[in-house]
């Protein structure tokens, strides 16, 4: 029992890192350069609520990345134990 509870400790851990560089990089920082891109494109009638939510993607990208990894640690640590 105690094999199986550690492999799915090992496996939760890797999910979660992998998350967190998914949410990280790819939906926070890409997804907020390509929505400031398409905020700021030479159009007559731009949104400055997609500049401002695009902005705010790209600062606050590491600290989301960083909070998945951090649940992902701690319940593969709380399920290990």
């Amino acid at each position: 029992m105690k094999i199986l509870r550690d492999f799915l400790a090992v496996l939760l851990f890797v999910a979660g890192i992998v998350a967190a560089l998914y949410v990280g990089i790819y939906i926070m920082f890409v997804c907020g350069i390509i929505q400031v891109v398409e905020a700021v494109r030479a159009q007559p009638d731009w949104d400055a609520a997609k500049l401002a939510w695009g902005i705010v993607r790209i600062v606050f990208a590491s600290p989301a990345g960083y909070v998945v990894a951090m649940i992902s640690i701690f319940l593969s640590k709380l399920l290990a134990s």
